[in-house]
C-alpha cells in the first residue's frame, strides 16, 4: 500500500486510514504486518500480528517522538538511526504540546476506525478481522503506554494517559467480543445435535456404539479455536477468551448433564459423554493453568478463578458420572447399612482434583495421592509442571526455571543425559543469526528466531549448562549440592573423555565437548569485551586476572572445584587448576579472534605458557574465586537447596529468572531449552514414567519454530495424542465403583437424591426385574425417594 511519508501527521492519518478502510471493502479482509517473534507476548502482552494501518501509524508516531526529544521512546530503534548535526536538530525540533496534541488526534482517529471494523467483523462474524482488530488496538496501547511514561519523565505537565486508557478499554472490549462470539458459537451451533439431546428416546442413540457428536464437535472446535488464538491473539488475551470458551461450555454441559432425565436405552449415553468431557477437559486444562497446583485444584482463593470454576464444574460432573453409571448392585452394596456409612458425604480434603486423578491415570499410578504438591513422586510433580510449561501461549520462563531444578533436578538429569548421548561429534555451536528477520519492532540485536533454522544437540547440551551453572552461584541457587545433582550425568559418566580439560588441549577449540564451551562461554562474558585492550603482556595478563577476579562466575568456581575432584592423574589442567584452564582458554580464544600478529603471538606464548613460574599468580586468582565460592557454600549450609526453595517459595523461580534474562547468554539458553523440550514433551514424560504412548527419542536437528499442531484426522477422533473417545463405552476405561464410593467427594444427602430420581431405574421401574426393583426400592427408603 503506497503512502505519503511527508506532511502533516493528521493528514498523513487521515488518508493511512482511508486507505486501510478501502481495502478491507474491497478485500473483506484486514492489510496485516507480523511483528518479531522476540517482542511477541511478554509483560505488555505484544500481539504476533497488528494491522498495516496500526503499523503505519506507531512508526510515525515513533518519528515524532524522535524528532520532538531526540531519543528513542524505548519502543524501537530510532527512525533509520538519523544522526543529524545539533544545530539542525534544534532547528528542527517538535513543541513537546504539538506531539501530545498530535498523538491524540490520530489516537482517536484510530479508535473510530477500528470501532468501525469491529462492527463489521460482528455483524459477518469474521475471527480474522476481529483478531487483526485486537491486534491492531494491542500494539497502540502499549506504544501510547511508553509514549505516556517518557513524558512523565520529560514533560511531567503533559500526559497521554486519556488516550491509552481508552485504547486499553478497546483491547478489553475486542476480547470481550471475541470471547462472546466464541461461546454464541458453541452454545448454538457446536453443542446442538436433536438427536443426541432426545433423552426421552426409547432406542439407543447410534445404536450404542458410541457417544454423542456434539462432545466430538466441541472437542475438535475448542483445539482449533486454542490454536487459531495461539497463533492470531496477544498470549495472554488468548489464554484468556479460551479459558472464557472452555467455562462457558462447561457451564451448558454440566447443566445439560447433571439435569437430564433419560430413558433406560439413552442412560448409557449420559456416562459415555460425562467421560469424554472430562478426559477432554484434563487435555484443555493446562492451557488455561500457570502451575502445577492449578492444574490439579490444588490452588489458593487468590488464585486463577477460571480454573477454579473449571475444577468446580468437572468435579459436579465427576458426581454426576458417579450417581449415574454406578452399577444398582454396587450401589446397594455400599449403602444397604444406610447413607452414613460411607465417605461420599465427607467434605474433600486436600488433595488433587479427584475428576483429574480419574481421567489422568497414567500420571497418578497406584491409590490416589494425599496432600500437596508435595504429596507427589519427583516425576509425577515435574511431569505435572512439565505438562503446564508446554500448553502455554508463550514461553514462562519462571515455569520452565522450576522444571528444570525441582525435585533434585530430576528433569536436568533426564536431558542432559540424553545430550551427553548425542553429542558425540561436537556440533558447531553457532545459531544462525541475521541482521533482521523483518518483523516489525525487530532489532539487529532481538533475538528473534527465524522459521526453519535448526538447534543441534551440542547448542541446547550448552544452553542447560549454562542456566544450571548461572543459578547455582546464585546465593539462593543451592551452590554445590544444587550442581552435584544436575550435573551428575556428566560428573558421573563412565569412560568419559577428560583429556579436553589438559593444558595441552587448551588450544583445541575444535574438539571440545558443548559442556566445556558452555563454561568457557560464562568465563568469556565475566572477563568483557575489552580483554585484547590489557591482555598485550603475560605479565600483564596475569595482572589483569589478579584483578578480574572476583568477577569470575561462582557458578563456574564451584563447577571448577567439582572437576578437580575427579580429574585422572593423566590429565593436568592448565595452572593445575581447572578454573585455570578455563580462564586461559577463554583468554587465548578472545585473542585469536582479535587476529592481529601480536595478539596471535602472545596466544601461543599463552598457550605454551610454563606456569610452574607463575604459581603465586596462578594461586591469586583461583584463590580469590574458591575463596567467593566457599562463603557462598558456607550462607548456604544452613539452607535448603536451590531445587527445595524453588517449591516452597515459586517466587523465587522469577528471581532466578532476573539474572538469567539480564545476560545475552542466559536469554538465548532459556530459548534454546524451552524450544527443546517444547518439541520433545512426549518423548521427555515417557522418560518420567507419565507418557501414555511411547514417544520416538529426540530428532537429531530440532527446529526452533513452534511445533505444529497434530493432523486434522487424528485431532478429530483422538484426545490427547493417543485416548480416543468412548472409552467407557467399549470398556477400554473401566472405573472402580466401588473406590469411587468411598471417595470423600462432598457430595451433600440432597444431591444424591435429586441424581437419583434421575436416574430411569427410578423412574421407569416397570422395566426392570425383580432383582433391579427390589434395590431401587431399598436405595429409595434409604435416601427418601418419592416412588413413581
Amino acid at each position: 500500500m503506497e503512502l505519503m511519508e511527508d506532511g502533516n501527521l493528521m493528514d498523513r492519518v487521515q488518508i493511512l486510514l482511508q486507505r486501510d478502510l478501502g481495502y478491507y471493502e474491497e478485500h473483506q479482509t484486514v492489510l496485516q504486518e507480523n511483528l518479531c517473534l522476540g517482542a511477541v507476548g511478554g509483560p505488555f502482552d505484544f500481539p504476533r500480528y497488528a494491522s498495516f494501518a496500526a503499523v503505519k501509524l506507531v512508526k510515525w508516531w515513533e518519528e515524532e517522538f524522535y524528532s520532538c526529544f531526540h531519543h528513542p521512546s524505548g519502543l524501537m530503534e530510532p527512525p533509520e538511526k538519523q544522526e543529524q548535526p545539533k544545530e539542525e536538530v534544534s532547528v528542527k525540533k517538535l513543541p513537546a504540546s504539538e506531539f501530545v496534541e498530535m498523538v491524540q488526534q490520530s489516537a482517536e482517529k484510530l479508535l473510530e476506525h477500528l470501532h468501525t471494523l469491529s462492527q463489521e467483523s460482528l455483524d459477518h462474524a469474521d475471527l480474522a478481522v476481529l483478531t487483526a482488530t485486537l491486534g491492531a488496538a494491542s500494539l497502540c496501547k502499549n506504544a501510547l503506554w511508553c509514549f505516556n511514561e517518557q513524558l512523565r519523565k520529560e514533560q511531567k505537565s503533559l500526559s497521554l494517559h486519556q488516550p491509552s486508557r481508552l485504547m486499553q478499554e478497546m483491547v478489553e472490549a475486542l476480547a470481550e467480543r471475541l470471547l462472546d462470539l466464541h461461546c454464541r458459537l458453541l452454545a448454538l451451533y457446536v453443542l446442538q445435535d436433536a438427536d443426541s439431546l432426545n433423552w426421552e428416546s426409547q432406542h439407543a442413540f447410534f445404536e450404542g456404539q458410541r457417544g454423542s457428536f456434539t462432545i466430538q464437535m466441541w472437542w475438535f472446535y475448542m483445539q482449533g479455536a486454542r490454536e487459531d488464538l495461539w497463533n492470531t491473539v496477544p498470549p495472554k488475551t488468548a489464554q484468556r477468551v479460551l479459558a472464557g470458551m472452555l467455562n462457558e461450555s462447561l457451564t451448558i454441559l454440566t447443566a445439560r448433564y447433571s439435569q437430564a432425565k433419560p430413558s433406560l436405552a439413552r442412560s448409557p449415553l449420559v456416562v459415555t459423554d460425562i467421560g469424554n468431557i472430562l478426559v477432554c477437559v484434563r487435555h484443555l486444562l493446562p492451557s488455561i493453568c500457570t502451575s502445577g497446583n492449578e492444574l490439579l485444584g490444588l490452588a489458593g482463593p487468590g488464585s486463577n478463578k477460571a480454573a477454579r470454576d473449571v475444577h468446580a464444574k468437572c468435579h459436579d460432573l465427576l458426581c454426576t458420572l458417579l450417581l449415574r453409571g454406578c452399577p444398582l448392585a454396587t450401589l446397594y452394596k455400599v449403602f444397604r447399612k444406610g447413607a452414613d456409612v460411607a465417605p461420599l458425604f465427607n467434605a474433600r480434603p486436600l488433595a488433587p482434583a479427584t475428576w483429574f486423578v480419574l481421567v489422568a491415570p497414567k500420571l497418578f499410578p497406584g491409590d490416589p495421592p494425599r496432600g500437596d504438591m508435595n504429596s507427589l513422586s519427583d516425576r509425577n510433580a515435574v511431569a505435572v509442571e512439565l505438562s503446564v510449561l508446554c500448553a502455554q501461549p508463550e514461553a514462562n520462563w519462571p515455569l520452565l526455571v522450576k522444571v528444570l531444578l525441582m525435585r533434585n533436578c530430576v528433569a536436568t538429569t533426564i536431558l542432559l543425559s540424553h545430550l551427553l548421548r548425542t553429542d558425540l561429534q561436537h556440533q558447531d555451536l553457532t545459531l544462525a543469526s541475521i541482521e533482521s528477520c523483518g518483523g516489525f519492532l525487530c532489532g539487529a540485536t532481538a533475538g528473534c528466531w527465524v522459521e526453519g533454522s535448526q538447534l543441534t544437540p551440542s547448542q541446547v547440551l550448552s544452553a542447560l549448562v549454562q542456566i544450571i551453572v548461572i543459578i547455582c552461584g546464585d546465593p539462593e541457587g543451592g551452590g554445590m549440592r544444587a550442581l552435584h545433582a544436575a550435573l551428575s550425568p556428566l560428573l558421573q559418566q563412565d569412560g568419559m573423555d577428560w583429556s579436553c580439560l589438559d593444558k595441552r588441549q587448551m588450544w583445541a577449540e575444535q574438539r571440545r565437548p558443548a559442556w566445556l564451551s558452555a563454561l568457557i562461554s560464562l568465563v568469556k562474558d565475566s572477563l568483557g569485551p575489552s580483554t585484547v585492550s590489557w591482555a598485550t603482556s603475560v605479565d600483564n595478563i596475569l595482572q589483569g586476572l589478579h584483578q578480574l577476579g572476583d568477577t569470575i562466575p561462582v557458578g563456574v568456581a564451584l563447577v571448577a572445584k567439582l572437576l578437580d575432584d575427579i580429574l585422572p592423574a593423566d590429565v593436568s589442567p592448565f595452572g593445575g587448576h581447572t578454573l585455570m584452564q578455563l580462564l586461559g582458554a577463554a583468554i587465548y580464544a578472545e585473542l585469536i579472534k582479535e587476529g592481529s600478529d601480536a595478539a596471535l603471538t602472545l596466544a601461543e606464548e599463552w598457550c605454551g605458557l610454563n606456569t610452574e613460574l607463575f604459581k603465586e599468580d596462578v594461586a591469586v586468582v583461583v584463590g580469590a574465586a574458591q575463596e567467593r565460592a566457599a562463603e557462598l557454600e558456607e550462607d548456604l549450609a544452613e539452607q535448603d537447596s536451590g531445587a527445595e526453595v524453588i517449591e516452597e517459595l515459586p517466587q523465587m523461580a522469577e528471581v532466578f529468572v532476573s539474572r538469567l534474562l539480564l545476560t545475552s547468554t542466559g536469554r538465548t539458553s532459556v530459548k534454546i531449552v524451552f524450544k527443546f523440550i517444547q518439541h520433545n514433551v512426549a518423548w521427555l514424560m515417557g522418560q518420567l514414567g507419565v507418557q501414555e504412548s511411547r514417544a520416538s527419542a529426540p530428532p537429531v536437528h530440532v527446529p526452533a519454530a513452534r511445533p505444529a499442531p497434530p493432523p486434522l484426522l487424528h485431532a478429530m477422533f483422538h484426545i490427547g495424542g493417543s485416548r480416543v473417545f468412548d472409552e467407557l463405552l467399549t470398556g477400554a476405561w473401566q472405573l472402580n465403583w466401588v473406590s469411587l464410593l468411598h471417595t470423600e467427594l462432598g457430595i451433600s444427602k440432597t444431591q444424591m437424591t435429586q441424581q437419583l430420581t434421575r436416574r430411569a431405574e427410578f423412574r421407569e421401574p416397570h422395566f426392570l426385574n425383580d432383582h433391579d426393583a427390589k434395590v431401587v426400592a431399598t436405595l429409595s427408603m434409604i435416601f427418601g425417594v418419592d416412588p413413581i
